[in-house]
């Protein structure tokens, strides 16, 4: 072995130059390849487009479809409108993480307004931005199926029956509004002239009467009659709401129209108003008289004290009164009474019913099964002289349950009823008739502004659709 280790001959240097030179190349060439792939992987850029959309009827969300275009995984961070960040999304389909070429529909929920421009920009985990732009439906609609073209804009009312019997034609309904921001954007007149209610019949068009309640605030309320019965669990749109007419004047508010039974007692004097067919029966001593644009009754001996309005005979469902009530003067005791009363009998004891009342001292507020008990009671402190508001309904009457609120004419409704209760013990009534309960004694009280409507157990609820606006 040594022999032959001793014959080799060793390298010329030019050789070992040559060969020194080729191993230095080979790792500089594997040592840049193992540094540039660690480049490309900690550089990694994912890539995502939106490639379509699709709006909802309402634009209440957009569904945005989402495709992986790059070459390596990607992972959806968060989305933004208009470089706001967004809360509300969902995955409509797909998921969150997307492998190439992979897609996914990213539903973005929130209240988009017609005809406006959108910026939608989806972020990746890794941090990149990505934009697509899209409008919102303008919602124009051809006049062949508009009301009136002097009115630019308008929003479809749904109205809802929640109860399982159906709601007939002639209930007085409300839907709210934002009334200050339409006039805001300058799409409605700030006193409300161009609010219009539309009832479509197939190709034709009705203008409704309506009432319309703190205009130019976030809370408006409008409320108009129903022209048809809506049946059990189910829903009418053949309601409108226009607006955007600068010229319009005058709209349609007969109040009679819109409630079952209406009356502001704005007519000469009477020294009594049982001369009117309306008012023809009264019970009881007390005088009931038209003084100065309101109902004044001055109270006397007699059980039961009523007015009844003669001319809704008869009533076969539940209703709520509301009416504007003053007290001048007040004796006290269990004779000082006033207030509303409905499902009264028509024959035997007339008057006699359900009573909502203002009841022996100035903190009193009762229900009373008249000629037989008096039920919950409640209170409400009220001041001689000043007008309040007093809402009174008979949740059933077989069951002797009723409601009353008072609030003082210069503050907002309560939410909650002064009085949930019950009439008292004593056989329990039907509907009947409705009106006013006076007192036993010389008390003076003024009504004004009575409205009647008929009460569903489960009120009808309302919904508006999207503003649409008139194709010329």
């Amino acid at each position: 072995m040594a022999e032959i280790f001793g014959e080799r001959k060793a390298l010329s240097p030019v050789i070992a130059a040559v060969i020194l030179i080729g191993v230095v190349v080979a790792v500089a060439i594997a040592v840049s390849l193992w540094m540039s792939s660690l480049t490309v992987s900690f550089m990694r850029i994912d890539e995502v487009k939106i490639v379509s959309h699709t709006w909802a009827s309402d634009l209440s969300y957009i569904d945005l479809t989402v495709k992986n275009s790059g070459t390596e995984t990607a992972r959806i961070s968060t989305m933004e409108v208009n470089k706001i960040t967004v809360a509300n999304v969902t995955y409509a389909s797909g998921k969150q993480t997307l492998d190439v070429g992979e897609s996914s529909t990213v539903r973005v929920m929130q209240n988009f307004v017609p005809g406006t421009n959108y910026e939608f920009w989806v972020i990746t985990e890794t941090g990149q931005r990505y934009v697509y732009l899209a409008a919102a439906p303008a919602n124009v609609v051809s006049q062949l199926s508009w009301w009136n073209t002097n009115y630019a804009l308008r929003n479809t009312i749904t109205v809802t029956n929640n109860m399982p019997s159906t709601l007939p034609a002639g209930y007085t309904v409300s839907v709210n509004l934002d009334t200050a921001n339409l006039v805001a954007l300058g799409k409605m007149l700030s006193n409300g002239n161009d609010l219009r209610i539309i009832h479509r019949n197939a190709s034709s068009f009705t203008e409704l009467d309506r009432d319309v309640s703190e205009i130019n605030s976030d809370s408006s309320v409008i409320r108009f009659k129903l022209q048809e019965p809506v049946s059990a669990d189910s829903a009418d749109n053949n309601y409108d709401l226009y607006y955007g007419n600068v010229a319009a004047i005058d709209p349609p508010e007969n109040l009679s129209n819109i409630y079952l039974w209406f009356d502001d007692f704005n007519r000469a004097d009477k020294p009594d108003i049982t001369v009117e067919s309306a008012y023809s029966v009264k019970t009881g001593g007390g005088t009931w008289s038209i003084e100065n644009g309101m109902l004044k009754n001055v109270g006397a001996s007699g059980d039961p004290n009523k007015l009844v309005i003669a001319a809704l005979g008869e009533l076969t469902s539940p209703v709520e009164m509301l009416t504007k009530i003053r007290v001048s003067s007040f004796s006290g005791g269990d004779v000082s009474r006033m207030g509303l009363s409905c499902c009264m009998d028509s024959t035997t004891s007339r008057g006699s019913g359900y009573c909502a009342l203002f009841h022996q001292d100035s903190n009193s507020l009762d229900l009373l099964n008249d000629l037989r008990s008096w039920g919950t009671a409640g209170s409400f402190s009220w001041s001689l002289n000043s007008w309040y508001y007093m809402r009174f309904r008979v949740v059933d009457p077989t069951s002797r349950t009723g409601q009353v609120r008072v609030w003082h004419i210069d503050v907002a409704e309560p939410s909650a009823w002064a009085v949930d209760g019950n009439f008292g013990g004593g056989t329990a009534r039907s509907f009947g008739e409705v009106g006013f309960a006076g007192s036993r004694t010389s008390d003076v009280t003024f009504f004004d502004d009575i409205t009647i409507r008929y009460s569903a157990g489960l009120e009808p609820s309302t919904s508006l659709g999207i503003e649409e606006s008139l194709h010329s």
